[in-house]
Parts: structure tokens; sequence; C-alpha cells
């Protein structure tokens, strides 16, 4: 077996967070009434963490009622992906 070097190995689970997030990024949210838990984009609005959630955008963190997971490493792959509606230009 041959062991690959720190970068190549897998990213360890993240750990659950002992309460709300504390700066921007992207987690893992997983509301008390839910089955799954959802990927959210918090951000810096004003002053207040926030999320879009159901459709209701500039939702405060805290009224979130659930638990977090988080954040995201900037290398993970999913946050270095392009939005699924842009399509590069095709050169000639």
């Amino acid at each position: 077996m041959v062991r690959q070097p720190k970068e190549q190995q897998p990213l360890s689970p993240l750990e659950r967070l002992p309460g709300l997030p504390t700066e921007p990024g992207w987690y893992w949210f997983k509301g008390d009434t839910a089955w799954r838990e959802m990927l959210v984009q918090v951000s810096l609005i004003d002053g207040h963490l926030t999320m879009q959630r159901f459709y209701r955008a500039d939702m405060p963190v805290a009224e979130a009622k659930g638990y977090w997971r988080g954040p995201l490493r900037p290398s993970h792959r999913l946050l270095n992906a392009q939005p699924s509606g842009h399509r590069p230009s095709q050169q000639t």
C-alpha cells in the first residue's frame, strides 16, 4: 500500500458547531424539522450574518433553528466549480 501525500488525502468530516456560525462562508445547515442538511452561504450584511432559506433572502442566522457544520474550506471542489448556468464562450 502506497501512502499518499497529505494534500491528496480526503478531508476529514466537518464537525458540528456548538452554536451559530461566527463568520461568513459556506456551511451545512439542518433545520429542526428537516430530513436533510442543505448547503447555505452565510453572508455579512449590515453587520449581521444572514442566509437565504426557503425563498426568504437575508434571513438572520440567529433565527434559523437547527444545527450547523462548517465552514467549508475554500479548497473544496464545489466552491471552485462554475455556476450551473455558466457556459464558457467558444472561440473560433
